[in-house]
């Protein structure tokens, strides 16, 4: 086996253990565990996993990390949102993993996070400077929606 068939194995080996080993559920509000959340945030996860090390990469990683925060910070009385807020995530990272990402629909997705971020206090501007910096890697002249 060549060197570089043996490197490729062990990376799909430890792509597979961390989906196998991936927490598939998520508190929400602190209480209630929402599986289908849980598993769209470990799909998400496996997506940007697949990705070849890079800037886009990284930004992908930081962007999931901070919806996820996002999630656990919600207000009790927004907490039947997150459903919608990883829709809005899943959109965003396969527009992003996409080989010809379509800007409108990551616009859109964008817009969604950006919305549900305003829920929670001081959060705007890290979802936002997350997406910016995504949207920057795809496309230099990105812009956060307005």
């Amino acid at each position: 086996m060549s060197t570089g068939t043996k490197k490729t194995l062990e990376e799909v080996a430890q792509i597979l253990e961390r989906a196998v080993l991936a927490d598939q559920s998520i508190n929400i509000g602190g209480n209630v565990v929402n599986s289908m959340v849980g598993q769209t945030l470990t799909n998400c996860t496996n997506m940007i996993q697949q990705q070849a090390p890079g800037e886009r990469k990284e930004h992908l990683e930081a962007l999931s990390t901070d919806v996820k925060k996002l999630i656990e910070l919600l207000p009790k009385d927004k907490t039947d949102e997150a459903p919608k807020i990883v829709k809005n995530l899943d959109l965003l990272v396969k527009e992003a993993t996409n080989e010809k990402p379509d800007r409108k629909w990551y616009s859109l997705s964008a817009e969604g996070l950006l919305e549900a971020a305003k829920w929670v206090k001081d959060f705007t501007g890290k979802i936002g400077g997350s997406i910016q910096n995504l949207g920057k890697s795809i496309w230099p002249d990105f812009h956060l929606p307005t």
